[in-house]
């Protein structure tokens, strides 16, 4: 889940989207209510050895069963419990478009917002209007100068091409709000896309440039696949100098602060006092720089570009900024390299589940207040209050239980354990979105006033202490994170729903599922990332050497069982890396080990009877890797193994609990494929 560094930047949810039916507060009877049962003997496939494949036989029954729609490229737990949820927001933005709300109100906005999405005939009447203008001006650009103009101007329309700035905790000062300077304009997004040699990044690059031309064709430009092969070469020099996934997951590298006058020396191709009265903020202090060798080059590429070919990516990126906003033609071709080429889907969503996304992301906690006053029930936060204290508890323990930890060390990590700050279901405060400018009738100029909103919103607090109120989640979320700058666990309301969460479930099945969340979330405050952090948020070294030594023998091989974990299906040599997934498979480790703890204190040594014919333990185990059940299509598992810092489903439910002594009692295992001797197997929290 969501621990990295937290910019404003639209964030891919952890995983996927969950599982199944969200707690109403609606006033219908409990026989109109769905009833989602904990354990489903029907989704097992008991043909299935349990030591072979955990997965399957968890999950096997459902897979076979259950057929990704064709609009998904996976479809499991969390995408069952993002429809149920987008199928709670359609209500409450149907009924805001329905009432006439107050100009500046969330049912105002939120209902405007989303008539102007729905409203296709405007859209496609439009075309491309929406952004002629600025399209324009960008071409009528000719020199460098004139050109870089244009840079200026985009900036302040929130289109980043080149790299992106954003407000951030300062890592070594965590009650500060500094500026932050990352890499960016890639249009493929990770740089090994533009450099590995693999055929399906070949594929993928010979397709995006024809996309890039026939975007430009809709857009009435000439002389298309050659403009596009410019603006890929552009990039393509960019990526070169850009740091891969793996570096970025070290937050000693990223962090490299500076003053304005360095930064000028560093970057000279741009006019800085112009960039910062763009975006009509004063030239902080200082600015952190997360990529020191894209920006060291940065010039050089730039300079080095023909001043109609700079231009031409600069409109490039505008049309791909704003694509999904336009007439249907745009959209379309959108889909088709976004969505079939890059992640297999074989059909665009409905458009109100897309128009949905678009309001919840743009004005997120004016939908979120909605929600929670509609749908989350004031005892669900109280439950969940409870398992933390409890999952807390025994995370505390475990740290004094752990052998190969000096009691140095094992007193700083109780002080952090303690200090980490828990907040559940929605803000205390919410964002005032009343300035913002919302029409019936102008889609695309609606995400862009949002955007910009919440972009100056962002910048405005520069230089000024860090709001602890502050969520970088809307309420509906279906996800969780932990802040290594802040020091918290966060769970919207969106996630305390089954298969996660059961209000009244018995205690093995939400250990198993909700439990594990929070003690994974907690873990990551001690991951090869978190654990750089201390309890205040601020990057220092605050573990006795011998023991940073000890975890990172233990990372290294416990990162073998993940690198050895194979997928044939994308292609020969297919497998995790476990550099890039580390964080998150440690947090896993931790989340089922502590969870287990956890249950074990909260049942208390009770003789709890089985239900539905399985054990306590057994159930434990069936909700936890019920949570990770999936389809995924071999395009998208191609994508994630190259950009996703989590391991697919089936790899965190399997090598996890390999590593669990009680998973092989539960279950009587003695052998099998998943089976590891005791000695290898992993125990790091």
């Amino acid at each position: 889940m969501l621990k990295s560094k937290l910019i404003w930047v639209a964030t891919v949810v952890l995983v996927s989207v969950v599982a199944i039916i969200g707690c109403s507060q609606d006033k219908k009877s409990v026989d109109e209510q769905k009833v989602v049962k904990a354990i489903d003997i029907a989704n097992l496939d008991t043909t299935v050895s349990p030591g072979d494949n955990f997965f399957k036989y968890a999950n096997g029954g459902w897979m076979k069963a259950t057929p990704i729609p064709d609009e998904h490229s996976r479809w499991g737990s969390f995408n069952i419990l993002q429809e149920e949820t987008n199928a709670n927001l359609k209500e409450i933005v149907e009924n805001a478009a329905k009432e006439s709300g107050e100009k500046g109100t969330p049912k105002q906005q939120i209902g405007d917002f989303f008539k102007s999405g729905m409203d296709t005939v405007t859209i496609n009447k439009l075309g491309y209007q929406p952004i002629e203008a600025q399209m324009q001006q960008i071409l009528a650009a000719k020199t460098f100068d004139e050109v870089m103009e244009q840079f200026y101007v985009l900036q302040s329309e929130t289109t980043m091409p080149l790299f992106v700035m954003w407000a951030g905790q300062d890592d070594k000062n965590s009650s500060m709000v500094i500026a932050q300077l990352g890499q960016g304009g890639l249009g493929l997004g990770n740089r090994d896309y533009y450099t590995d040699t693999d055929d399906r990044s070949k594929e993928l690059r010979e397709k995006y440039v024809v996309h890039i031309a026939k975007m430009f064709e809709l857009v009435k430009q000439e002389d298309c696949n050659a403009r596009a092969q410019a603006i890929m070469d552009f990039e393509t020099k960019l990526a070169h100098s850009s740091m891969t996934i793996v570096e970025q997951r070290d937050p000693f590298k990223t962090y490299n602060k500076i003053t304005i006058p360095e930064l000028k020396k560093m970057v000279p191709v741009i006019d800085w006092d112009k960039f910062f009265a763009a975006l009509k903020i004063p030239a902080p202090a200082e600015i952190n720089i997360t990529s020191t060798p894209f920006f060291k080059a940065l010039s050089k590429n730039v300079k080095s570009a023909k001043p109609e070919v700079l231009r031409d990516y600069f409109l490039w990126h505008l049309i791909t900024d704003r694509a999904a906003y336009l007439s249907d033609d745009f959209v379309n071709q959108n889909f088709d390299f976004w969505g079939k080429t890059f992640q297999g889907k074989q059909k665009l969503d409905e458009r109100w589940k897309r128009t949905l996304n678009v309001v919840s992301g743009s004005l997120g906690e004016a939908l979120g207040q909605l929600y929670v006053e509609k749908y989350f029930p004031p005892e669900a936060k109280t439950r969940m209050e409870e398992l933390i204290k409890n999952v807390k508890l025994a995370f505390a323990d475990r740290i004094e239980q752990l052998d190969w930890m000096s009691e140095e060390t094992k007193a700083k990590a109780q002080e952090k354990l303690a200090a980490i700050g828990v907040k559940v279901g929605y803000p205390n405060k919410w964002i005032d979105y009343s300035s913002v400018n919302i029409e019936p009738d102008k889609y695309c100029q609606n995400v862009v006033n949002a955007s910009k909103f919440q972009y100056s919103e962002m910048l405005a607090e520069i230089g000024k202490p860090y709001d602890k109120e502050k969520w970088h989640m809307s309420p509906q979320t279906v996800n969780a994170y932990y802040s290594p700058n802040s020091n918290e666990i966060v769970f919207p309301a969106g996630i305390l729903q089954p298969p996660f969460f059961f209000k009244d479930a018995d205690d093995a099945v939400n250990y198993g599922a909700i439990g594990v969340v929070i003690a994974h979330e907690i873990t990551h405050g001690f991951d090869d990332q978190g654990r750089n952090f201390d309890k205040n948020g601020n990057l220092a070294e605050w573990w006795t050497k011998e023991d940073a030594e000890k975890f990172n023998k233990k990372a290294e091989t416990y990162g073998v069982q993940w690198a050895n974990y194979k997928y044939p299906e994308v292609s020969e040599t297919a497998h995790i890396d476990p550099e890039l997934t580390m964080g998150e498979n440690i947090a896993d480790l931790g989340g089922v080990t502590i969870a287990l703890a956890a249950f074990h204190k909260a049942i208390d040594g009770k003789d709890v009877a089985p239900i539905d014919g399985f054990t306590p333990a057994q159930r434990f185990f069936l909700s936890y890797a019920q949570v990770w059940r999936q389809n995924i299509r071999v395009e998208e598992l191609a994508r994630r193994l190259k950009d996703d810092v989590h391991s697919p489903g089936d790899a965190r439910v399997n090598v996890v609990l390999a590593n669990i002594p009680e998973f092989y009692t539960a279950f009587n295992i003695v052998d099998g494929k998943m089976f590891l001797a005791p000695e290898k197997r992993i125990a790091i929290w």
